[in-house]
């Protein structure tokens, strides 16, 4: 399942194994409000397993479930600002409750070109947006992660009293990070990762490119926007 010598096979099946490796390898999945409390650091090894809802909260409770039959338990950066689902609907809200319940740590996706395209001061809407989310989930967000950073955004270095900053870079400093933007692993595959016995990962996996059984990107994205529009008729 290494991308050496053929394709990198994105599937749930794929995810589940990659579930089972890292916790052969003995690595702990930690919070980033645990990576924050600690400095970073920790006895042993540990992954900060990380999920941006880009597109589909019903593909964030698809990945949600396996993980949590896998006991890992992971956090789940969702949009308030996302232009494909609301997080203010029933159904969007119904989803995010089944990712709480089912054990898993929440944080915020935030798109830092709202405030840039209006003018606005980013780190009082950055505020803004973790205050209400905070409110919707009954409790402290402590971790928010750029939608599509900008190099000006994460520039910025904004560091708020506990809260993790995912791309501050003296944050998680210790913790090497890869995502699979695209489907495209830029340097090492996770299989590479878990190989090299580095001890801190900081593991960025996106739930549609895991939880759509289509190969073509595009696809997948159709699945989703489908997704989206049929829980938005049904409500």
């Amino acid at each position: 399942m290494s991308n050496r010598g053929k394709p990198f096979q994105f599937s749930r099946d794929t995810f589940v194994h990659l579930l089972q490796e890292l916790k052969r390898a003995d690595y702990r999945f930690l919070s980033f409000g645990d990576a924050l409390d600690s400095g970073g650091r920790h006895n042993g090894k540990s992954c900060l397993l990380r999920h941006d809802v880009d597109v589909s909260m019903d593909f964030a409770v698809d990945m949600a479930q396996l993980e949590s039959e896998a006991g890992v338990r992971a956090t789940y950066f969702v949009m308030l600002r996302s232009p494909l689902y609301n997080l203010m609907s029933r159904h969007a809200g119904q989803r995010l409750a089944q990712l709480i319940s089912l054990g898993h740590h929440i944080g915020l996706h935030f798109d830092a070109s709202f405030p840039f395209a209006r003018g606005k001061d980013l780190e009082r809407e950055l505020v803004f947006e973790l205050d209400v989310l905070s409110e919707l989930v009954g409790g402290n967000v402590s971790a928010f992660s750029f939608h599509q950073p900008s190099d000006e955004a994460i520039r910025m270095r904004l560091a708020l009293p506990g809260v993790i900053n995912t791309y501050h870079p003296d944050q998680l400093s210790g913790y090497k990070y890869i995502s699979d933007s695209n489907r495209v692993w830029r340097e090492l595959d996770p299989y590479d990762l878990i190989a090299s016995g580095i001890p801190y990962i900081h593991l960025l996996l996106h739930p549609i490119w895991w939880m759509c059984p289509n190969e073509n990107v595009y696809d997948c994205w159709d699945q989703a926007i489908n997704r989206n529009f049929e829980s938005a008729q049904a409500q």
